[in-house]
């Protein structure tokens, strides 16, 4: 199956960047979708869509959502909450194509910080977000489905510029069940990326394609690049 996985960074629907994503969803094929930072109404019309909680702490939030999944197929078991101590708004969760998807924002290191509640040091949301979902994912990797964590990790992989303390929390998370296809590779710009497909046994994945940033007549898209990636059940799994 092809999924992909792009923070939008907001774009309108109606807008020409917008109208970008829909026909680029469209013209490869994907069965999943990982948006981030993304308004209603940018998914495919058909199809099923599952998303975060709309209160991630901050005003002015009325059609946005922090990160939705939307699939080809229904989906099963879904979770927009996670557990009450996660950070809100930036989870959600559910089975589809015989695969429990994990979609994930995890907070900027200033969230809240000197915008929104004001009421955070930096990396605080972070560390809070991470150590929650770690228990919600071991609690999936129980079930007897395989488990993909997608979505904005908000930290470079393998670790960059971010504090050692804090990629050792998110390496604790993903170790050693989990693999990121995502480690390592460089945008056009040769930087890291920050958005992240993880998975466990039972999964493989294979990146087709890293969409810049801007389109090919100059549209500029996002603060991120889009992964186009093709994700199969293992042989033996």
């Amino acid at each position: 199956m092809n999924i992909l996985l792009w923070n939008t960074a907001w774009a309108s629907p109606r807008s020409s960047k917008g109208e970008y994503y829909k026909k680029f969803a469209t013209s490869n094929e994907v069965d999943l979708i990982c948006y981030t930072e993304v308004m209603q109404g940018l998914h495919p019309e058909s199809g099923h869509l599952i998303e975060s909680n709309a209160d991630y702490g901050y005003e002015n939030t009325k059609g946005k959502r922090k990160v939705s999944l939307w699939s080809s197929l229904p989906w099963e078991q879904v979770d927009d909450l996670g557990s009450e101590h996660l950070p809100g708004g930036r989870f959600i969760s559910g089975i589809s194509h015989g695969i429990r998807f994990v979609g994930v924002c995890i907070p900027w290191k200033d969230a809240h910080v000197r915008s929104g509640r004001k009421d955070r040091e930096a990396w605080e949301d972070h560390i809070s977000y991470l150590a929650t979902l770690k228990g919600i994912v071991n609690s999936y990797l129980k079930e007897n489905y395989p488990v993909c964590i997608l979505g904005d990790y908000n930290q470079r992989i393998p670790r960059n510029r971010q504090p050692e303390h804090i990629y050792n929390q998110l390496n604790d998370l993903l170790s050693p069940d989990f693999e990121t296809a995502t480690s390592g590779i460089l945008d056009p710009s040769g930087k890291l990326l920050i958005d992240h497909i993880s998975t466990a046994k039972g999964l493989a994945v294979n990146i087709k394609a890293i969409h810049p940033k801007k389109s090919e007549n100059g549209l500029n898209l996002s603060d991120h690049v889009g992964i186009v990636a093709e994700l199969t059940h293992s042989k033996g799994a």
